[in-house]
């Protein structure tokens, strides 16, 4: 007997973990400040967090806003010591 390897399609009432989208479904959040293209980007880089699942990469959206907030947040303290005109006195 052999076996069916075929890919069944997801029931549409069993949806997919929102933790996991594709470049595209990230890209349109709007919270997102990346487009799909530099989403690809960053991933090639091996600076965007997600999973490989097959041959698709599926970006982990709540562990990115976590990267950026971790960047910005960063960024701030390193300006703190800053004057107006950007030297560190």
């Amino acid at each position: 007997k052999s076996i069916d390897w075929k890919v069944k399609k997801m029931p549409d009432n069993v949806k997919r973990s929102q933790n996991f989208m594709s470049f595209n479904e990230a890209a349109k959040q709007p919270t997102c400040p990346f487009t799909a293209n530099r989403l690809r980007t960053m991933q090639k880089r091996g600076e965007l967090p997600g999973i490989w699942s097959g041959s698709r990469f599926l970006v982990n959206y709540p562990l990115l806003m976590q990267q950026l907030e971790d960047l910005s947040r960063k960024a701030v303290r390193a300006g703190e010591g800053d004057d107006e005109d950007g030297t560190n006195t």
